[in-house]
């Protein structure tokens, strides 16, 4: 198995050339894929949510790096989005950010299916705990069986197929990124 590091440019040019969204400005534009695949909103600064937003991309989702100013960038482009056309919007993203775009989804009408979060102990251990959406237990379940590529097996459950867990362990090697103690997963339809 040949594994290849994904660099920061390659991996925005690639979204963008197949769900024909556009860089602007040095944010990512927000244009829905053909029919109701998901968004994935992802914080860049984390390998992890880079991880989980490329193994989401791999199932037809569109993804969303965050920009600095999150209620900004809801307002211009994914919310009008969500509103004219309602598809899920999946995130791995810290805290905070989870809960301004909760809010907002809320504000069109969007409810939260499924919250949890994934505290890493160590650089082989991280804990993962559900915290809305009981029906979404298999994926953390996958996530801690999957061990280091829990955000692939998470990508799997929350974007892709559920059923196919297997395949998500052979993800891209990220470029070095800051590991975060605490991430937050979820999707919001």
């Amino acid at each position: 198995m040949s594994e290849y590091v994904l660099r920061r440019r390659q991996f925005l040019a690639s979204g963008a050339v197949l769900f024909g969204g556009a860089a602007l400005g040095g944010r990512m534009a927000w244009a829905l894929p053909p029919g109701d695949s998901p968004v994935v909103v992802f914080d860049a600064r984390y390998g992890d949510a880079w991880s989980f937003a490329h193994s989401a991309a791999s199932y037809g989702a569109r993804p969303a790096a965050l920009d600095v100013d999150v209620v900004a960038q809801w307002s211009q482009s994914l919310g009008p989005l969500v509103r004219q056309r309602p598809a899920p919007v999946v995130g791995l993203t810290t805290y905070a950010d989870f809960v301004l775009l909760r809010g907002l989804a809320a504000e069109v009408g969007q409810r939260l299916l499924f919250h949890a979060y994934h505290t890493r102990r160590s650089s082989q251990r991280v804990e993962h705990r559900i915290l809305r959406g009981e029906a979404w237990r298999g994926a953390l379940a996958d996530c801690s069986a999957a061990g280091n590529a829990w955000m692939h097996a998470l990508a799997a459950q929350l974007v892709g197929d559920r059923r196919s867990i297997a395949s998500t362990s052979a993800g891209a090697a990220v470029e070095s990124r800051a590991v975060c103690c605490t991430l937050h997963s979820w999707r919001i339809g």
